[in-house]
């Protein structure tokens, strides 16, 4: 009866210490994750998020200054590779992007702690901007793509100077319509720089200097008692078929 007991206590032992080892394997192998996945996911994510980021293009620039200003991660290593185009009318901006993802193999210093492997993923996307529309992007093989190029560069935008209210003042206070668009027009003799001028039936006189391509503008008003000041609109206006730099957005500005 004795040895009965004892071979019974036996059994039961084995059987909670294998199902001791089923339980520890079972946790091990939840909390463990694929290097390669992780990697994975974090590649996709940035590619997604480099779509999301471009929506629908409304800037006219060429695709070195894209490739050298807008690839950018600080999860993953990004190259843009290939490049070519511009995005004005009837053309297309092309830019090949090379997206590497390393995981490091790590695991936890608790017990059952999440753990995961080593893993390395790389995929190459093509991105495709058109004025005025969706970007579109898709893979492509990388071995088709050279695996050492020299960074894109990209070409300094234009730009109003920081004193352009300032200037506008000046000239404003000291003449009328047609003096004060010949005197600003000589005062920003650049070819992307815009210029209006225009007199109001109550006695003003405003003027708007902007850079269409950067939405930059400033709109100054020298009112009927000879005050200058600078006039607010809803930057909105600037975007494509919207009034752009002018002096509606102070005469007549959308509600």
């Amino acid at each position: 009866m004795r040895v009965f007991k004892i071979l019974v206590l036996i059994g039961c032992v084995c059987i909670f210490a294998v199902a001791a080892i089923a339980v520890v394997i079972s946790v091990d192998v939840a909390a463990s994750q694929d290097g390669d996945a992780i990697a994975e996911k974090r590649v996709v994510a940035t590619a997604d998020a480099f779509t999301s980021a471009f929506g629908y293009q409304t800037e006219v620039t060429d695709a070195e200054s894209i490739a050298g200003e807008r690839f950018r991660s600080t999860s993953t290593e990004v190259q843009p590779v290939r490049w070519s185009g511009s995005t004005e009318a009837g053309d297309e901006a092309i830019i090949d992007i090379r997206i590497r993802s390393d995981v490091e193999a790590k695991r936890s210093q608790e017990v059952f702690g999440p753990w995961n492997s080593a893993g390395t993923v790389e995929r190459c996307y093509r991105f495709t901007l058109t004025l005025y529309a969706e970007v579109q992007r898709e893979e492509i093989d990388c071995d088709e793509l050279p695996q050492s190029v020299p960074a894109p560069t990209a070409t300094p935008k234009p730009a109003l100077p920081a004193d352009t209210a300032e200037m506008m003042e000046a000239v404003l206070l000291q003449s009328d319509a047609q003096s004060a668009s010949d005197e600003l027009r000589d005062a920003f003799p650049e070819v992307d720089v815009t210029v209006e001028v225009t007199s109001t039936a109550d006695g003003e006189l405003v003027a708007a200097v902007g850079i269409a391509a950067v939405r930059d503008c400033v709109v100054m008003v020298r009112d009927a008692d000879g005050v200058v000041f600078r006039a607010s609109f809803d930057r909105i206006s600037l975007e494509p078929g919207e009034l752009g730099c002018s002096v509606r957005l102070y005469t007549a500005p959308f509600l």
